[in-house]
């Protein structure tokens, strides 16, 4: 079965929202929850700062899948603290003086390139994703056709392809 690129979208009228039992990852059975983010949108500029806006809601997940979401954000943590620890010894240590300012650089890349690949591979927004919320509705992309006929089905909605 090859990916399409979200053919589905679903708006739900209101701001309350029921996912089906319904995994979006493999289409069985839904046991735990994951939470998706909108992308952000600017919702302020300052002259110091610009104010970016967002929204995230949980969608029930197989537990297989949820398991492998947690997993990879934990290594990717884990990672990027012990790479923090490790930059700091050397710069007490005195081995990133002098020579190339670089090598900091570098070895992040070395070291945190690996460690999102799984966080790549394993993250929700492939199967659904929050498009974004106003007053009245918000608004999914969804991957499967199956999984995009229950969720409108549930909440009284309609399935419409993405760039219709």
């Amino acid at each position: 079965m090859g990916l399409e690129p979200f053919p589905k979208r679903v708006r739900v009228s209101g701001r309350t929202v029921s996912f089906p039992p319904v995994c979006p990852h493999c289409l069985g059975s839904a046991s735990e929850s994951v939470g998706i983010k909108s992308e952000s949108t600017l919702a302020g500029f300052y002259f110091f700062f610009s104010k970016w806006r967002y929204s995230t809601i949980q969608v029930p997940f197989c537990a297989r899948f949820a398991r492998r979401v947690r997993a990879s954000h934990r290594i990717w943590n884990a990672t990027f603290i012990a790479l923090l620890v490790l930059i700091l010894l050397l710069l007490f240590s005195g081995e990133l003086r002098g020579g190339d300012g670089n090598v900091g650089f570098l070895l992040f890349l070395l070291v945190m390139a690996p460690a999102s690949v799984p966080l790549w591979i394993n993250r929700p927004g492939k199967y659904i994703r929050l498009l974004g919320t106003d007053e009245d509705s918000v608004e999914f992309a969804v991957q499967s056709k199956r999984y995009a006929q229950e969720f409108a089905t549930l909440n009284g909605a309609s399935v419409t392809g993405l760039y219709d």
